[in-house]
């Protein structure tokens, strides 16, 4: 799903090399990722409906298919999140030096900067971090002097 922050225009540049004919492809290849992300939903149904409770792809394969396979299940999850990061954080950064060319010889620091942050964020934990999301006003209302004489809102 990260994918698609850099996937459509890598497919369309390399669609456009191809020239005029390449162009032709673009849209059975979009066709043929819609049929992908409807089986990739049909196949979450499948995986919510027989875990409720949670459990990912180690939760299923460890269950019909084997600690190994587990394992290596884990283990692919694994290079994938990195692999994701990366991508995502070089695409994101091409991104921002094409519309600021200035940055461009300061790429990699800002990767290393991109990266920092993401790693920061999930070393603290997506929940603390949504506080903010649940909490929009930012606390302020625990500094209003008034708040215990009026009266809630229905």
């Amino acid at each position: 799903m990260a994918s698609v922050a850099y996937g459509p225009e890598s497919i369309v540049l390399v669609l456009a090399a191809a020239g005029a004919h390449g162009l032709g492809f673009t849209l059975p290849v979009t066709l043929a990722i819609a049929a992908l992300l409807a089986v990739l939903v049909l196949s979450y149904r499948q995986v919510i409906s027989a875990f409720p409770d949670g459990g990912g792809s180690y939760a299923v394969a460890r269950r019909h298919l084997g600690r190994r396979t587990s394992l290596v299940t884990a283990a692919s999850l694994v290079l994938d999140y990195v692999l994701n990061v990366a991508v995502s954080v070089t695409a994101g950064v091409a991104a921002l030096t094409s519309a600021f060319p200035s940055l461009y010889d300061d790429r990699l620091w800002i990767c290393l900067a991109v990266l920092v942050l993401v790693t920061g964020v999930n070393l603290r934990g997506i929940a603390e971090i949504g506080q903010g999301v649940h909490d929009p006003d930012g606390g302020l209302r625990r500094f209003d002097p008034d708040r215990d004489r009026r009266r809630p809102l229905p």
